[in-house]
């Protein structure tokens, strides 16, 4: 009985040895929870820096404007003096690439490409044809999007009327100066016509637009631009007489012999002539008609 005991405990002993040795079998074949969880976690951490490289990426490309930064301007200093002076405007949200930034003055449309760019400075030459006497206007644009207006103070030479178009005009027409060296100010272009002052209409760059008054009389007048204390040399101009109803000058005889037709609309033609000073007929014995 003893011996058979023994035995069965043996078998048992065995069978117990098999299957732990089954168990740490199948373990050894299948990774633990916090294996997995780590390479989860590596997988996701790789692919979350891959995704951050990618938006870093896209973000190098995309300017500084275009991710809402909008130029400022703080101050304008002119570094060199002259016809076409050398500004430096520094502020704020400028950039780095000159290709997408211009500047404009007075706000005349005129786009000028800077000499130099970078985020809170901007060197740029001024056109003469852009500048004026008084306060002008800077304004930097950045792609699309416009920096607040500063200014700065310029003086230009003596005002000069280079033509006045048309030459000759009857009173209360307009006539277009085409001038150098005016004024910021629409206001401050003041233009004389014998020494009395005429309306500007509009300034717009290098013209200006005026209107002759009903008070100037006709014949040869001198035309003068005048800006702060300077004043351009005097240019001659032609007012032509007001003509009356029969379309006939107002001022003299110019003898010259004119008929006037009284024959109403749809009839035939039957001029009726006016004869304004007396015609000698040759054939008289006296010379008179």
């Amino acid at each position: 009985m003893l011996k058979k005991a023994q035995i069965l405990f043996l078998s048992m002993s065995v069978m117990t040895i098999l299957m732990l040795i089954g168990v740490l079998s199948v373990l050894a074949q299948t990774p633990s929870v916090a294996s997995t969880a780590s390479a989860y976690s590596i997988t996701s951490n790789t692919s979350a820096a891959s995704q951050l490289d990618l938006e870093l990426g896209l973000n190098q490309q995309i300017s500084p404007q275009a991710q809402g930064s909008t130029p400022q301007i703080t101050n304008v200093t002119i570094l060199q003096a002259g016809d076409n002076p050398l500004l430096e405007v520094v502020g704020s949200g400028f950039g780095k690439n000159p290709n997408q930034l211009k500047v404009m003055f007075n706000d005349n449309g005129v786009l000028v490409s800077p000499q130099q760019v970078k985020n809170k400075k901007v060197t740029v030459q001024v056109p003469n044809v852009s500048l004026c006497t008084g306060q002008v206007q800077v304004r930097v644009i950045v792609g699309t999007t416009n920096s607040n207006s500063a200014s700065f103070l310029y003086q230009k030479s003596a005002p000069i009327i280079y033509t006045l178009s048309p030459e000759h005009v009857q009173p209360s027409s307009t006539v277009e100066i085409k001038a150098d060296n005016l004024a910021c100010d629409p206001s401050s272009n003041l233009v004389t016509v014998n020494d009395v002052l005429v309306s500007v209409l509009a300034v717009n760059m290098d013209k200006l637009t005026i209107r002759i008054p009903e008070s100037l009389s006709s014949g040869k007048v001198k035309v003068r631009l005048t800006v702060g204390s300077q004043s351009s040399l005097p240019k001659d101009f032609t007012i032509d007489p007001k003509p009356n109803s029969n379309n006939i000058p107002t001022t003299g005889s110019d003898n010259i012999l004119r008929y006037l037709s009284t024959a109403p609309a749809g009839t035939s033609f039957a001029p009726m002539f006016s004869i304004r000073d007396k015609v000698k007929n040759l054939n008289s014995p006296s010379g008179e008609s």
